[in-house]
């Protein structure tokens, strides 16, 4: 049976929790184009207000409470959730942690996202500007539809500006170094905002860019599908 996304839990009787986590400044909606057949439990872990000077560390042994891990589960996190995922994985223990168009370590983040610890621009823009996508945004997102322009209007425009600017001081001094060893990490070859590093050990989509999970999310499902497939790691 495939398991189509509407944000709400499967009612038959599931076996495996999949707690997905959406990346920074969006939500649950960007993921509603996957298609999963199995028998799984769909949770979306949803952005709590962050506490001032919190680090992605402490942030995420906060999310922690939100996971049950009382039965098996598997977490999945896009861009930043996918930051947050590796965090949590060295608090809960899930099956796998899948990675989506993000980076495992400190050392996967591009050059512009650590200078922004030095250079805090962002902090100067009015929170309203942060919350309209333009064509910088569009490009290094790799959005090239109406549908999916409409849809992060829509998503940004009701996005939490605290949350917002949180996530990117968070990621600027993200300093994690260790991988997970059940982590499998989903990756496109043109994603311009977090560029696959060479020699990466990456399950690769070709010629996808860094809003893929939607634009892509046929192929990325049956990643996904495949992973979800083998056994624990």
């Amino acid at each position: 049976m495939d398991a189509c996304f509407a944000g709400s839990t499967f009612k038959n009787i599931a076996l495996v929790n999949l707690y997905f986590l959406s990346g920074l400044g969006v939500d649950k909606r960007v993921f509603k184009k996957l298609r999963l057949s199995g028998n799984y439990s769909i949770h979306f872990l949803e952005w709590i207000k962050p506490l001032a000077g919190e680090s992605i560390t402490a942030y995420a042994r906060r999310i922690a409470n939100f996971i049950d891990t009382s039965k098996p589960f598997v977490l999945i996190g896009l861009s930043f959730g996918g930051m947050m995922a590796v965090e949590l994985n060295k608090m809960v223990a899930p099956q796998k942690t899948i990675l989506i168009s993000s980076a495992s370590s400190h050392k996967e983040l591009p050059w512009f996202v650590k200078a922004i610890r030095l250079l805090p621009l962002h902090k100067l823009i009015p929170s309203q500007i942060m919350k309209r996508p333009n064509s910088l945004f569009y490009y290094l997102f790799g959005i090239k539809t109406k549908e999916e322009r409409t849809l992060l209007k829509t998503i940004l425009s009701e996005a939490d500006p605290a949350i917002i600017n949180w996530s990117i001081d968070a990621v600027s001094k993200w300093g994690n170094e260790t991988i997970p060893t059940n982590l499998i990490h989903i990756h496109g070859d043109y994603d311009k905002l977090l560029p696959a590093k060479p020699g990466g050990k990456y399950e690769m989509v070709k010629g996808g860019e860094h809003f893929m999970v939607y634009s892509k999310a046929e192929e990325v499902s049956g990643i996904i599908n495949k992973i979800l497939d083998q056994p624990q790691l």
